[in-house]
């Protein structure tokens, strides 16, 4: 999308839609997407190692169409998540749900 895209803005595609959390509360037919959007997420952040780096609502986008889908807008903060700190966080859950914390401290030392 040429004509939407200028020296510090690149349009990729133009999708209609609704932010998805406009507000403060959360609209209860909204749940499947944000639950989606936690999916996503998480799924950056541990098994693929590079993630969108500002998931905010103004970033994310529920588009017009039945039913909704989720879009992720704004690539402009990108990370790479190393492969070491992706298992760390794996333990450090797993320590805090077994409430071993001796042994999640030990990960920061």
């Amino acid at each position: 999308r040429r004509e939407m895209s200028g020296r510090h803005v690149l349009t990729m595609e133009w999708v209609e839609g609704d932010k998805l959390m406009p507000g403060a509360v959360v609209d209860q037919s909204d749940l499947p997407l944000l639950k989606l959007g936690i999916s996503c997420t998480l799924s950056q952040l541990l098994q693929t190692g590079v993630m969108h780096a500002d998931p905010h609502p103004g970033n994310l986008l529920k588009t017009l169409t039945s039913p909704a889908q989720l879009v992720y807008l704004d690539f402009g903060l990108v990370s790479d998540v190393p492969q070491g700190v992706r298992e760390g966080l794996v333990r450090a859950v797993a320590y805090l749900v077994a409430r071993d914390y001796e042994a999640l401290a030990n990960l920061f030392s």
